[in-house]
């Protein structure tokens, strides 16, 4: 258990410094996933060419790719605040 600060702020949270270590975690996830996720968009656009995909095919993996840029944009806003408040509870000490 982390000590208090004498302003009623524990020094430093243990739920923050899990969540830091999630959020890092979640950012080298999502990085894989919009890596992969760039890959199959080439791979579709070459078969599209061919006529051997449609047009869904591609636009759908357009979309999914925005979603997963989308979501890491949230774990590094998430990833901001909980470095913050970590900041906020060392200050205190």
């Amino acid at each position: 258990m982390s000590s208090s600060s004498g302003n009623g702020l524990p020094s430093r949270p243990p739920f923050v410094i899990i969540s830091l270590v999630y959020l890092q975690e979640a950012m080298k996830i999502k990085d894989t996933q919009i890596e992969t996720l760039k890959q199959h968009l080439e791979f579709i656009q070459k078969k599209e060419e061919t006529g051997s995909s449609t047009e869904y095919e591609v636009l759908s993996t357009k979309v999914r790719l925005s979603n997963a840029e989308n979501q890491k944009v949230d774990i590094e806003t998430a990833r901001k605040t909980s470095n913050q408040y970590c900041a906020a509870c060392s200050d205190y000490r």
